[in-house]
């Protein structure tokens, strides 16, 4: 039996990327759709809804019995020091949480134009990281507010 994988694309239409006219919503959906189609076709039983219920989105994943939960997201600071990268949250970083993680991580981190913050940060007070059955990887794929960044998103979606 293959593995079940959740893919929950971020619903957060207000985050307003650099360039492009678009937000983190519409390129998170797009990446989500990608995902979905490349996991597939690797032979994963894949489910992925758009909806904008975060809290729903987790009980699809309960009720669909992923054995991994995929929160994808772009990110943003407001310190405006920080050069880009990858980010990924886990519930804790230990075991088999800190292994996907890293997997993630290390494939998406080499694609990004932005270096500095690619790390793996535990994140238990994360809904999406603490309120899953399965492993949650919270996926922060590159900083949005950047130009660099968010040209990146927008011009990289199948490679992300």
């Amino acid at each position: 039996m293959s593995k079940r994988i959740y893919i929950s694309p971020s619903n957060q239409s207000g985050n307003v990327y650099a360039t492009g006219n678009t937000n983190e919503k519409e390129q998170c959906h797009k990446i989500a759709r990608a995902c979905v189609d490349y996991l597939e076709k690797a032979g994963f039983n894949v489910k992925c809804t758009y909806n904008d219920d975060m809290y729903e989105r987790v009980r699809e994943s309960n009720k669909f019995g992923a054995d991994m939960h995929i929160a994808i997201h772009t990110n943003a600071t407001s310190k405006h020091n920080v050069t880009g990268g990858t980010q990924i949250l886990l519930y804790s970083i230990n075991g088999e949480r800190e292994k996907a993680g890293k997997a993630v991580l290390d494939a998406l981190s080499p694609l990004t134009p932005g270096k500095r913050a690619e790390r793996i940060i535990a994140k238990p007070d994360f809904y999406e990281c603490n309120s899953t059955s399965a492993l949650a990887v919270y996926c922060e794929c590159e900083f949005h507010d950047t130009k660099e960044g968010s040209d990146f998103i927008i011009n990289n979606t199948a490679a992300i």
